[in-house]
């Protein structure tokens, strides 16, 4: 017997001593421990167990776990991490550029799926590859270990998640339920493609908060990637200033902006790969969130992502959101911050700033005024494609967009934080006060203006009615930051997209607010206004490690993870969320304007913010 091992152990692993006397007792304990996991039996490293109602409920497994008998023991024994199990040749995938070895992994229900992480899918962006279109990864020799994360790109914040930041940042990382019984055929397992948000300035796709659990469980195949971000998605503009296109139309969530979804999906998920991993490379969806969102429609718009995705899901962000217009000032100004002077053209900008390092010019960025987000780009470079061949709106009023099966919505509170910034600063109110603020910059109205002036007096009508701005119009401006921020630009892609597109087009909106909610931990502030504000849908459909210590999820929680997940679930395999639910989410149409609202229950309804966005209809006459 060994003193600390529950007894229920003790006599496997005695048996295994017998027959394996010459190996040390560690080797033999990693061993026992590996070959539970190798079983299916996983560890009880992270997540409590899940008891059989809930599983039955979440529609899993019931079947019953070694993590679950041992976390019903008062042992310490439960708590072990297991990091260094299954790295055996079973775990080995070749892919185009090389063989990569896995892990084992246990999902929050205690079932097995496999995970293939930091994969390389374009060379280092590193010394003159700075600023440039990734390159194609060079393969490589042998097994290469995939068992962590890669580093993350440079960023000034990460919220959660690891901290070990690069420039040497572009891999992804791949989860599959089973492994493919032969490694050259395709399970024709559907896929997941996901792009993280975070303004194109932070973020990464590290299971911290992409936890692929609920996904990997309905059989589907799922890929996270980094992309690069801020200042240093910097990119050439030939015979121009430099700007930052890079992240989303030359380098990066889809590479065709860092390469084209294209860099990624196309060379390294999708058509080259995915096979190798069961993945099925004309079932795949792409879909993200905030930044993430808005590029999944950017791609939906590129005239060189034809064939490379199936469907596509955006979640609160649109392609309208998050455009810069002036990249090639701020381009100069971050080399003015940095010391440079008498800067007259394009090469000298990019050679200055290829002297400093990335975390200089991370913490330079901040000061230059501007936002380092993705540009329209309609030159060559490199010798590469032209991500889009226009601005987002011409091609969505053109109708020159991919005719592929749709998801869009966003959440019902996307800008209720201004609560918590008016508690802490109530003088900001006199600000808010301010109407002409919320009047639309590409309405090009000089503030002040008799036009600006009349424009914003319409805004108090629909918004404020007879009411001032204050405290006891809180919900009044939460609604117009909201619209400001994300609706507003939201319908009107979806409208856009529905008199354009032949493609069905699911319109829904995120109402629930329960104990996976993420603005209800990220501070000890109890918001008055209730509702999902932006991004609290997101620990609905992944499982999210970084804050599992916080979560307390109830039965309501886990009603809404089965009904999201199960919505998500079923578009990625078929096209149609609809599943066995007594509700059948039909596709938007210009004159049937249903869309899902998404809450402990789920319900149709039609003409989503109808009211306040007929107002915002009359001012942008996209449809005329």
């Amino acid at each position: 017997m060994v003193p600390g091992i529950p007894a229920l152990y003790n006599h496997t692993l005695d048996t295994m001593l017998e027959m394996r006397f010459n190996m040390s007792f560690s080797q033999h304990l990693l061993l026992l421990m590996c070959s539970a996991a190798n079983l299916g039996l996983g560890s009880a490293q992270t997540h409590p167990p899940v008891d059989t109602q809930t599983r039955s409920l979440l529609g899993m497994s019931t079947r019953t776990h070694w993590s679950t008998h041992l976390a019903s023991l008062d042992s310490d024994w439960s708590y072990l991490d297991i990091t260094d199990c299954n790295v055996n040749d079973t775990l080995v995938i070749r892919t185009e550029e090389g063989s990569v070895r896995g892990r084992t992994q246990t999902s929050v229900w205690g079932d097995t799926y496999y995970s293939f992480q930091g994969i390389p899918y374009a060379e280092p962006p590193v010394g003159n590859l700075r600023f440039k279109a990734p390159r194609p990864v060079i393969p490589w020799e042998g097994v290469r270990d995939a068992l962590s994360e890669g580093n993350s790109c440079h960023q000034s914040y990460i919220e959660w998640g690891k901290a070990n930041m690069s420039e040497d940042c572009l891999y992804l990382n791949v989860y599959v339920p089973q492994l493919p019984s032969n490694a050259s055929e395709s399970s024709n397992l559907s896929v997941l493609f996901w792009i993280h948000g975070g303004g194109f300035s932070m973020g990464s796709g590290d299971a911290a908060m992409w936890g692929p659990d609920y996904f990997v469980d309905k059989n589907i195949v799922v890929v996270t990637i980094n992309y690069r971000l801020g200042a240093l998605e910097l990119e050439k503009n030939t015979g121009s200033p430099a700007h930052p296109p890079t992240n989303i139309f030359h380098a990066a969530p889809l590479h065709g902006v860092e390469v084209k979804i294209g860099f990624s999906v196309e060379h390294v998920a999708t058509r080259k790969n995915i096979a190798h991993f069961g993945g099925d490379p004309g079932k795949v969806t792409v879909a993200g969130e905030s930044a993430g969102s808005a590029s999944v429609e950017l791609l939906l718009l590129s005239n060189i992502t034809d064939g490379l995705f199936h469907r596509a899901i955006s979640q609160s962000g649109s392609a309208f959101i998050l455009i810069s217009s002036n990249g090639n000032s701020t381009a100069y100004k971050l080399a003015e911050i940095l010391g440079a002077t008498d800067l007259v053209n394009n090469d000298q900008v990019l050679e200055f700033l290829r002297s400093k390092s990335a975390s200089d010019i991370i913490a330079a960025q901040a000061h230059t005024g501007g936002e380092f987000t993705p540009e329209v780009e309609t030159k060559v470079q490199d010798g590469n494609e032209v991500f889009l061949s226009d601005d987002p709106l011409t091609l969505l009023q053109e109708g020159r967009i991919r005719n592929v099966p749709y998801i869009a919505g966003f959440n019902s509170e996307e800008n209720k934080y201004i609560e918590q910034t008016l508690d802490a600063d109530p003088s900001l109110w006199d600000t808010y006060s301010d109407l002409e603020q919320f009047i639309p910059s590409n309405l090009n109205l000089e503030k002040g203006s008799p036009e600006s002036l009349e424009l914003a007096a319409q805004i108090k009508e629909v918004y404020f009615g007879n009411q001032s701005v204050g405290p006891d119009t809180l919900q009044e401006l939460v609604n117009i930051l909201s619209d400001n921020f994300m609706a507003t630009s939201s319908i009107r892609s979806i409208k856009l997209h529905l008199a354009r597109s032949p493609a069905p087009l699911f319109v829904y909106l995120f109402t629930y607010d329960g104990m996976l909610t993420v603005s209800n931990y990220r501070a000890t502030y109890n918001y008055t206004i209730k509702g999902p504000a932006h991004a609290d849908d997101l620990a609905y459909l992944f499982s999210f490690h970084a804050a599992e210590d916080l979560f307390r999820p109830d039965e309501a929680a886990w009603n809404v993870v089965r009904r999201f997940t199960s919505l998500w679930a079923n578009f990625i395999k078929t096209g149609d969320p609809t599943y066995n639910e007594d509700i059948n989410w039909t596709p938007a149409t210009l004159t049937n304007k249903t869309y899902l609202q998404i809450d402990e229950e789920l319900s149709l309804h039609q003409d989503l913010l109808g009211d306040r966005m007929a107002f915002w209809d009359s001012i942008y006459q996209d449809l005329q």
